[in-house]
């Protein structure tokens, strides 16, 4: 990492980069398809509005056709605004994956663990009594938050622990 930081980005995003892409294609095609249906809808809506303008179709029949249209036209429009949270929230990701590399490059040789540095990695630590009471063999399960969207949990028992 410490001579180059652009390849530990790509060990470390390397699964979930590839997941990703191909998930921002989909994204992407299925945006421009529903923002050509809803091209379409419009359209179409107002060819139906002229339609009953010109009396060609009825009032019952306009009304029909239109609910039916309208409400497939909020259908796309609700999820192109989920999509584009999707892709703000991989955006998102990319940006917290960089940051974290360069927190790291700043604690590459760590020879005390400071607060400062816990900081750096670590959101939150949340340690979970234990099941037993006064228990050797009964560890405490512990999640790690982490600064990268990620989290991790543990038993640990006291035993296992080594003090300085």
């Amino acid at each position: 990492m410490r001579e180059n930081p652009d390849e530990f980005y790509r060990v470390v995003s390397q699964n979930a980069q590839t997941d990703a892409e191909r998930e921002m294609a989909n994204i992407r095609r299925e945006r421009e398809t529903a923002e050509k249906r809803i091209a379409e809808l419009e359209s179409i809506i107002r060819c139906l509005y002229e339609d009953r303008v010109l009396g060609r179709i009825t009032v019952e029949r306009y009304e029909s056709l239109s609910s039916g249209y309208e409400a497939e036209e909020a259908d796309l429009k609700k999820r192109i605004a989920e999509m584009d949270t999707a892709e703000d929230e991989q955006e998102a990701r990319d940006v917290l994956i960089r940051q974290f590399i360069a927190d790291a490059e700043k604690y590459i040789d760590i020879r005390v663990l400071t607060p400062e540095i816990l900081r750096a990695f670590i959101r939150r630590i949340e340690v979970s009594e234990k099941e037993k009471w006064h228990s050797a063999d009964c560890g405490n399960d512990l999640k790690i938050y982490f600064t990268v969207n990620r989290s991790m949990e543990f038993n640990v028992r006291h035993k296992d622990i080594a003090t300085a």
